[in-house]
């Protein structure tokens, strides 16, 4: 017996990264693939990938209360996994209240990330993504599965390209705008003409992406926050290197970008429970988020927030041009709505709290790396706010949010993980 222990322990230390990172974009992989209709009612195939997709969680838990606990501690039970513990049980209580798991999921594979790379992260992150939208766009062209298209009332089309609803695919563009831009603020800033091209064809690639992901979805908030993303890299590429801003303003856009994620749960928590349709100030941003304040409100008043979580049904539009017979909308399309109202209170204000620090010591950093790595932060939990991809798509803001959070900034571009 231990010399099969021993056997495993050898094995695993050999082959420690490559083993990382086979789970980790195999796992994050299944967790996309429930975005796309690449699954629907493919049992057999959802059984296998669901198997490994497990063992692939079993793994990373093995290095976050095994590995990572030894290397850092003398003790297995320690202070750090005995906290680590009990979050994950407290969100997994939270969402088993709420029949969704998926929110422990990425909390577990997000833990595992301690002293890894975010660079090797990004670039994993990177392959998920264009594996997911590659083969959904592939298999939706050629009608293995269904490409749903939705209509908007002035008569635009809008497509999912085998994803279960055009905002989701939209988002996913988003996700991998954004994760190519971190893949580029980790590498060296270095001033060679091949340097200089590449950043160039990074700044086109994502302006592409935009301009294809709008005109095929109308998604006008991923449009939006796409834009901004390309002129935060276009600042960070050609300008903030040969331009210093002077102290007083500098402090000004890291106050604003501190208090953002506390703005957002202000903004939640007031449209929440003031909504009223007769207010225009109300109403008018209830039209820009398509009406999205009102289905909260409407919420608040049927299923008021609780401290650990609940269970309501929801009828969306995912995976589906028509709802079902004597079915009404009735969906939370907002990332912080949504946590609010089917984890609980708790884990609300621990999340806003989550993002807080890990922003104030980016902001504490001075680096201006790191500066541009909040702001991608700041532009996720934007992207939250209209829709429900945030904590359920693979969103490299929260992986970001962690090491800001832990303060772990020397694994940005090197790992650390040794087993012995």
């Amino acid at each position: 017996m231990i010399v099969a222990k021993n056997k495993l322990h050898k094995i695993i230390n050999e082959h420690f990264y490559f083993l990382y990172n086979v789970f980790f974009i195999v796992g994050l992989l299944y967790c996309g693939l429930n975005s796309t209709m690449i699954l629907h009612n493919q049992h057999i195939i959802q059984f296998f990938i669901k198997m490994i997709f497990f063992i692939g969680l079993l793994f990373m838990l093995y290095k976050t209360f095994f590995i990572d606990s030894k290397q850092y501690h003398e003790q297995l039970i320690n202070k750090e996994s005995i906290i680590t513990f009990l979050t994950i049980s407290f969100v997994f209580v939270c969402g088993h209240l709420a029949r969704t798991s998926d929110v422990t999921y990425f909390l577990i594979y997000i833990i595992s990330t301690k002293n890894i790379s975010l660079k090797l992260i990004t670039k994993n992150i990177i392959i998920i993504l264009v594996s997911l939208i590659v083969i959904a766009n592939f298999l939706s062209s050629i009608g293995l599965i269904e490409n749903l298209e939705i209509y908007r009332l002035e008569g635009i089309v809008r497509f999912a390209n085998g994803f279960n609803y055009t905002t989701i695919y939209s988002a996913y563009i988003f996700m991998l705008n954004m994760s190519i831009g971190v893949y580029y603020i980790l590498s060296k800033n270095e001033h060679s003409i091949k340097y200089f091209t590449k950043k160039w064809l990074i700044l086109f690639l994502i302006i592409f992406l935009t301009t294809l992901s709008y005109i095929q979805t109308n998604t006008r908030t991923d449009l939006m926050l796409n834009i901004i993303l390309i002129i935060i890299l276009f600042n960070y590429f050609f300008i903030s290197n040969n331009f210093k801003l002077n102290y007083f303003i500098q402090n000004i856009i890291k106050c604003t970008l501190l208090f953002i994620p506390l703005l957002i749960a202000l903004f939640t928590i007031v449209t929440t429970i003031f909504y009223e349709s007769r207010n225009k100030m109300l109403e008018f941003l209830n039209n820009i988020f398509s009406g999205r304040l009102f289905l909260v409100h409407n919420a608040f008043l049927k299923y008021p927030p609780k401290l650990i979580g609940q269970y309501f049904k929801q009828v969306g539009n995912g995976g589906k041009t028509k709802l079902p017979l004597g079915e009404t909308y009735f969906y939370i399309d907002n990332s912080f709505a949504r946590v609010l109202f089917m984890l609980g209170i708790i884990v609300f204000a621990a999340l806003i709290y989550i993002i807080f620090v890990a922003i104030l010591n980016m902001l504490n950093t001075n680096n201006n790396q790191i500066l541009y790595l909040a702001i991608i932060v700041i532009l996720s939990c934007l992207e939250g706010t209209s829709a429900d991809n945030m904590l359920l798509l693979v969103n490299i803001g929260l992986f970001i949010t962690y090491v800001g959070f832990t303060n772990n900034f020397n694994a940005l571009i090197k790992s650390k993980v040794k087993l012995y």
